[in-house]
């Protein structure tokens, strides 16, 4: 199964590449973003990408894909998540049974120069379910914009199985969006 779900999101990461040129003239006619990040770690390399679609003022579909490859173990880890949001952001999760999940960013920005905006973002997801918090994942990113790509630093935390393990990496990301 778990090759099975590798093989699809290599075949959605695949996809989104050749899609990407197609984006920017869609961006353009509606309310479409399409935001893919490579992230070269410590100890994996992760690609994930969020597209956020408006469909009205208050409603919103979101996709979320995340893959990360340990180096040394060669395990992968992933995520997909398709979220349809009326003005407030929370929802649920199946995961061999339903999670509550919250989620939360926050970005702040300020203009260096003229052509170079300094920026740092927090991320944070939760998962509970009856028992306890089933997966928290925290991603920091401190960065440069000079039009595209933005380029920094970056750091991620997760804990699985109710924190019995923990996973960090440290490294250089680079993203764009369309």
């Amino acid at each position: 199964m778990k090759d099975l779900i590798f093989k699809y999101m290599l075949k959605l990461i695949i996809l989104a590449m050749i899609l990407m040129p197609f984006f920017e003239s869609a961006k353009s006619q509606s309310k479409l973003q399409f935001s893919p990040e490579n992230f070269v770690g410590n100890r994996s390399n992760n690609y994930q990408h969020i597209i956020n679609a408006s469909i009205s003022s208050k409603i919103r579909f979101t996709n979320f894909a995340y893959l990360d490859s340990d180096y040394q173990t060669n395990e992968n880890l992933y995520n997909l998540r398709n979220t349809f949001s009326y003005s407030i952001f929370t929802g649920a999760t199946y995961q061999k049974g339903f999670t509550s999940e919250s989620f939360g960013s926050i970005l702040y920005s300020s203009k260096v120069s003229n052509n170079l905006i300094g920026f740092l973002k927090a991320t944070f997801s939760l998962n509970i379910d009856k028992r306890g918090i089933t997966r928290s994942i925290q991603q920091f990113r401190l960065g440069i914009k000079n039009k595209e790509p933005i380029y920094g630093f970056a750091g991620n935390f997760d804990q699985f199985n109710y924190n019995k393990q923990k996973l960090a990496n440290y490294g250089f990301f680079v993203r764009t969006t369309f």
